[in-house]
């Protein structure tokens, strides 16, 4: 789903979420979802349609700290495919 957040009229941010299980994941983010509006109104969502878990995944260090502020744990399993 994609949800839009919009002030005066006007977007200013967007984010593209999946409910996965009981699980809600945010594939991507722009604008004012990144920021702490973004991360609230995600979890009204998540608990609005009875998800127990929100994730999210990104390389990016920024991210880490956003994540530990706002009570995210890292969680990630990756296996290399070997093609020969």
């Amino acid at each position: 789903m994609l949800w839009l957040m919009v002030e005066n009229d006007q977007p200013v941010g967007f984010g593209v979420l999946q409910p996965v299980g009981d699980c809600l994941h945010i594939w991507a983010g722009y604008g004012k979802f990144l920021m702490d509006e973004g991360f609230r109104h995600a979890e009204e969502i998540a608990k609005s349609g009875g998800a127990r878990r929100i994730t999210f995944e990104s390389n990016r260090p920024g991210w880490a700290r956003m994540a530990d502020k706002h009570g995210y744990k890292p969680v990630r399993w990756a296996k290399e495919v070997s093609n020969g």
